[in-house]
């Protein structure tokens, strides 16, 4: 019963989160990708995970700043930044358009706060 409740904690999360950011995102297809706009602030590296364990580091991660600009229920308007992960592919693709507005496809990802990954 417990995890029935979670799930619908989960799923009312889920509504809010979207509901938060329907005039800045596009829901698409069937593995939960979103489309976000904004201005490209920029790209750097970002710092790598070591495991603890056996010390070893994964191939290196890059983050792209974008400002995204925000409608409040009121009608202002706010910039808010969004860091998404990027690939290193992704990275050339991002790294000539600072100053640029760009529409990035995510998908959603959170362990606690909403993250943002390019795909």
């Amino acid at each position: 019963m417990n995890v029935i409740y979670i799930l619908i904690g989960v799923l009312i999360l889920f509504m809010n989160v979207i509901n938060m950011f329907k005039d800045n995102i596009n829901i698409k297809g069937e593995i939960m990708q979103l489309t976000t706009k904004g201005k490209v602030l920029r790209t750097y590296e970002r710092v790598p995970f070591v495991n603890k364990e056996t010390g070893e580091t994964p191939p290196p991660v890059y983050g792209l700043q974008l400002l995204v600009d925000e409608k409040l229920s009121n009608g202002s308007v706010k910039a808010e930044l969004y860091d998404v992960k990027i690939t290193q592919e992704l990275l050339k693709d991002y790294k000539d358009k600072v100053g640029q507005t760009v529409e990035v496809t995510c998908k959603l990802f959170s362990r606690s706060d909403i993250s943002l990954s390019a795909v």
